[in-house]
């Protein structure tokens, strides 16, 4: 699938151009007619929104993203299952960058 694809060209490092594919099948995703907002899988296109935000550094945006979906994502799978895993380590991860990013214009 497209969302296949977008996945794959992140995973090798072609961040900018998986973000813009997977906004593209996002907005056909969230359509009520076709999946809605609330469906697994749409949310789960943001997820990966969201991961590939991370990777250009673009925090604000990520958390923005995840704030919409985090909800709907735990009310959907249990804690420990692998997609709240993931999340998880998102929103960790963008702390700790966030963090890190403050420590450095400490230090200028």
């Amino acid at each position: 699938t497209r969302a296949y694809i977008a996945q794959q060209m992140g995973n090798q490092g072609h961040y900018a151009e998986a973000e813009k594919e997977l906004r593209l099948v996002w907005a056909v995703q969230r359509r009520p007619e076709v999946l809605g907002e609330k469906h697994p899988h749409t949310l789960r296109c943001q997820f990966h929104i969201a991961r590939l935000l991370v990777e250009q550094c673009k925090y604000t945006d990520a958390k923005d993203i995840i704030a919409r979906i985090d909800a709907p994502l735990r009310t959907i799978y249990l804690p420990f299952h692998d997609h709240i895993v993931e999340l998880d380590e998102l929103i960790q991860r963008i702390a700790t960058e966030e963090k890190k990013e403050e420590e450095e214009k400490k230090e200028d």
